[in-house]
């Protein structure tokens, strides 16, 4: 069962979004929009935890000058598909699971408010069929008589009488769930306290998993409490209880208890015990104290002490390590407690792993190497749901796994609001040649990830481009060179055949507030060839500036026959302020950057 969708109605920022989730998902955005109080939200609709007062969505009343409760109740609700067929017969589940595009669904919801929480499942509207009443009754015989399979109902109503009455308040829940005495039609409502206690359902969805944004260094200790301590503690008593020289112990534990017996009085013990109720006597002549030594049970206080070292090639104290290392390993061993107890228990639900930053503390080598492990993770029964602010996360190379990215920004109410993208849908729906194209490009460039982060972007040729544009937005004034640096990003498309496909992919993912720069070329064939699939893909000239016939034209000098972005480097290198740029080239940034310069 995985989380393919919630919605989160009142909480903090959250007063109205929907958030859509894959195998592996991004949450984007930037700083202070939300992207930690998400993940929040998902973590009460997979525990038992309930929100602070200070979770509910807060608003400024302009009258009193005073923060209130823009909403007086927070609303959970989670779409969970690949439901198992298991499910029909778990309890609170049966009769509540839905097809929709092929796939067994459930719909879950939690509402908190001052009052006490309530919980629902989406349940499909239902009605008994008629062929199974007897007058106003129905029964096990009228049942049987309508045609359904003797097995199945002698299976589902154990022990009750085959003319007994089964729509008495004692064997409601036996007839609701027995799903083929049922019609169901296409309506569905919202059922209150499914399952009974809320455990019954929670203890079947994906199990949460939250590695926040700090070191988690705890859990590399070797308390039971911690992820370390918990697995340490737990295999100790495997071991101890089905060892040979544990009953060793037990037996020297024996004997060591006769040895600090307190009714014995030929003990230290009990001559102790001896003189203290001698005391007490002298003034309580009918009290007296009694204590007496177990050492039965030896695993009840033998509990051993691990001494935790970290390292490489110098192991110390964890304290001692990098921020990076301790996190990277708490997240380790997080995932291993869960995988441990998945084996032990016999527990198959999946994890939804929600990751704070991943990429903090890291080395780019030691982030490359999350990243991979964080899609290896996906790739499994498991769901990893991160928030980044780093394009180097997010892969847009892999065609196999199911990864969504969610770019979340503040309304004009100050609410949180979400942009989803399927990556790897929009990615299938290309060409297969144009599919190719985009694929070489991202394998070769991971800054392409950067579209995801920007306002605008800018997607230009390749190496000249580059070098020039940005020795142009390094001489402007101080105020506009940092808006500029702030809002946009340079896209290299690497080949003007290139640009076409890489249009359409960001098109198709939102992404819609883009320029671009080419050469003309004109009488150069293949390349002249391609200009007018870029305007189809584009499909207006204002987004374009189609150079005449190259850059090296704009610049005022002759377009070399190699070593083209080192030429442009030597005929830039001298600009000092916007003054310097060669008025050609004026022209084309004040269309890129209209808006930011005059």
């Amino acid at each position: 069962m995985k989380l393919e969708k919630i919605k989160i109605e009142g909480f903090r920022k959250c007063s109205c979004l929907n958030i859509f989730l894959g195998d592996a998902s991004f949450l984007i955005g930037e700083n202070n929009v939300g992207k930690s109080s998400i993940l929040r939200a998902i973590e009460l609709l997979l525990t038992a935890k309930t929100p602070k007062p200070e979770d509910f969505s807060k608003i400024l009343n302009t009258k009193t000058d005073c923060i209130e409760n823009f909403s007086n109740e927070i609303i959970i609700t989670g779409t969970f598909s690949n439901v198992s067929i298991d499910a029909d017969n778990w309890l609170g589940f049966k009769g509540r699971v839905f097809i929709e595009n092929g796939k067994r669904k459930i719909k879950y919801r939690k509402t908190f408010s001052s009052s006490k929480p309530k919980y629902e499942i989406w349940e499909q509207d239902k009605e008994l069929k008629s062929t199974i009443f007897d007058g106003s009754k129905i029964t096990i015989d009228s049942i049987i008589a309508s045609g359904i399979d003797e097995n199945l109902i002698k299976e589902h109503f154990v022990d009750i009488d085959t003319s007994q009455n089964l729509k008495i308040v004692k064997y409601k829940n036996l007839l609701d769930t027995f799903l083929q005495a049922w019609d169901f039609k296409e309506t569905f409502n919202w059922i209150n306290n499914p399952g009974g206690i809320p455990q019954n359902i929670i203890s079947k969805l994906p199990k949460f998993i939250l590695i926040p944004a700090e070191h988690k260094a705890n859990e590399i200790d070797s308390d039971k409490k911690t992820a370390l301590g918990e697995v340490m503690s737990t295999i100790f008593d495997d071991v101890v209880e089905s060892s040979e020289n544990f009953g060793k112990v037990k037996e020297y534990f024996g004997e060591l208890e006769k040895e600090i017996d307190t009714e014995n009085k030929e003990t230290t013990f009990g001559e102790l015990m001896l003189k203290v109720n001698t005391t007490i006597k002298t003034i309580f002549p009918d009290s007296e104290i009694q204590a007496r030594v177990n050492l039965s049970d030896p695993s009840s206080f033998l509990k051993p002490k691990y001494d935790i070292k970290l390292g490489s090639n110098i192991m110390t104290d964890v304290s001692y390590q990098g921020t990076g290392m301790i996190r990277s390993t708490a997240f380790s061993l997080l995932k291993f407690r869960e995988d441990w107890k998945k084996e032990r228990d016999g527990d198959l639900r999946n994890l939804v792993i929600c990751f704070e930053e991943p990429e903090l503390f890291l080395h780019p080598n030691a982030a490359n190497q999350m990243r991979n492990t964080i899609y290896e993770l996906a790739g499994s029964d498991n769901q990893i749901i991160c928030t980044s602010h780093s394009p180097f996360m997010i892969d847009l190379s892999r065609e196999n796994e199911n990864q969504i990215i969610n770019n979340i920004s503040i309304s004009d109410n100050t609410f949180v609001r979400s942009t989803a993208f399927s990556i790897t849908e929009k990615f299938q729906d290309l060409l297969e040649d144009e599919r190719h194209y985009v694929k070489m490009l991202v394998k070769i460039d991971d800054y392409f990830a950067r579209a995801f982060f920007a306002k605008k972007i800018v997607i230009i040729e390749g190496d000249t481009e580059d070098v020039v544009i940005r020795k142009s937005v390094n001489v402007f004034p101080a105020q506009i060179r940092n808006k500029i640096n702030s809002d946009f990003q340079f896209i290299k498309a690497r080949g003007k055949a290139t640009i076409p496909p890489l249009i359409k992919y960001f098109e198709a993912l939102g992404i819609n507030d883009y320029f671009v720069i080419h050469d003309r070329d004109k009488g150069v064939q293949r390349a002249e060839d391609v200009n007018p699939r870029i305007l189809t893909a584009i499909q207006t000239e204002q987004k374009r500036i189609m150079l005449k016939e190259c850059i090296e034209d704009n610049l005022g000098y002759d377009a070399p026959s190699k070593d083209k972005p080192y030429k442009a480097y030597l005929n830039t290198k001298n600009w000092v302020t916007y003054k310097d740029i060669p008025e050609n080239w004026k022209v084309v940034l004040r269309k890129v950057f209209e808006g930011y310069i005059e």
